[in-house]
């Protein structure tokens, strides 16, 4: 475009009228002037203008293709066009505005009208750079206005979803999904007391040497098209930051920050997590090696009792059958006395029936104690 003295250009085959509209528009305005509708077309390929006086009959290519010709090239088609003819017939003026002429002037000229017209189309053309300037503004900030929202979506669906994830493999995983759909490459490395984990790197690339040497001396660091964000338990790797547009570049940084927030809080809550499910798993251990000692204890004393039952209970017999020898006693008294011992025997048999009872129930018991401590 012209520098701010607007810049015209005139088109006209004669020597007079170019002289004539030169001087006019001297005092006011930069002033190129050409012969011909080709010299009009090669200048305004070379340079801009802001505004083109034409004239319609010219040798060659006559104005009207030239202002066909302008219209047509996305380059300059909005340069303003003012026709100035001899012809002053109603369908040359017609013809004008239909191949794109912003205004048409007939000769002769009124010095006065035509600084005017000039002076009126060049402020319109301003006032329509300057609303269009604001409409690609408006554009831009509603542009970025959407991507914001949207960017936040991601980030927000990211933080709810990460207290779904119940391992450091999960987690990485949704993080690299959700780094993703911002349009940026990335590598992770996760870092407990215990060991380390990469993801979207081999462990030998000169990523993981990078992330391996990252301190938590700054929270964020950029290098070229790179940026590292870290923490406590994750390190995060962009490799394709936009450097070509600050605004995205911050934006996303941001972000990613956000995310790299979300994602150390969930790390520190699974090492919670991870803590009470060791400590519980401990207890439950103790719990179930002090049961299998008690029901070992309680089985030597079934068997034991078992066992002493048994022989107490031949003890006996023997010496009944001494005794109702010795004794004397009638078929009926011993019938008696024989039925009395066996319901005897028989009660003594029900209580050790009962000690295997409870047994296999602290055996069950400790069965199920051992499921819950491998789940």
């Amino acid at each position: 475009m012209s520098s701010a003295t607007p810049n015209i250009l005139v088109v006209d085959d004669e020597d007079v009228m170019r002289a004539y509209l030169g001087e006019i528009f001297a005092e006011h305005y930069q002033v190129t002037c050409v012969e011909t509708g080709e010299q009009c077309m090669a200048s305004l390929a070379e340079q801009g203008y802001d505004l083109v006086l034409l004239d319609v009959n010219l040798p060659g290519v006559n104005g009207y293709d030239v202002c066909t010709h302008i219209r047509s090239n996305p380059a300059i088609a909005k340069t303003p066009i003012v026709f100035v003819s001899a012809k002053d017939s109603v369908e040359e003026r017609l013809k004008g505005y239909e191949v794109g002429a912003d205004d048409y002037i007939t000769k002769p000229l009124s010095e006065d009208a035509l600084l005017e017209v000039v002076d009126s189309v060049l402020a319109s053309s301003l006032e329509i750079k300057k609303i269009e300037a604001q409409s690609r503004e408006a554009m831009h900030t509603a542009f970025q206005a959407m991507a914001n929202s949207a960017e936040l979506g991601l980030t927000v669906r990211f933080l709810q979803s990460s207290y779904q994830c119940n391992s450091i493999s999960e987690l990485a995983t949704q993080l690299l999904e959700t780094t993703e759909q911002y349009g940026v490459a990335c590598c992770l490395l996760f870092k407990s007391a215990k060991q380390q984990f990469l993801f979207n790197c081999e462990s030998d690339s000169i990523e993981a040497k990078v992330l391996g040497k990252v301190t938590n001396k700054h929270r964020i660091l950029d290098f070229g098209a790179r940026t590292i964000i870290t923490d406590d338990h994750v390190t995060l790797l962009i490799k394709n930051m936009p450097l070509h547009n600050p605004e995205d570049h911050g934006r996303i940084k941001d972000n990613l920050a956000v995310l790299i927030d979300g994602t150390e809080a969930r790390c520190k809550a699974l090492e919670v997590e991870q803590l009470l499910a060791e400590q519980r798993k401990t207890g439950l251990t103790n719990l179930a090696d002090f049961a299998e000692t008690q029901l070992e204890d309680i089985r030597e004393i079934i068997r034991h009792q078992a066992g002493l039952t048994e022989s107490v209970v031949d003890s006996i017999n023997r010496q009944l059958e001494e005794a109702v020898f010795r004794l004397g006693l009638s078929e009926n008294e011993e019938k008696f006395l024989m039925a009395s011992i066996d319901d005897a025997i028989s009660n003594a048999g029900d209580i050790i029936q009962q000690s295997h009872e409870l047994k296999n129930k602290f055996e069950a018991f400790t069965g199920e104690l051992n499921k819950l401590i491998q789940s």
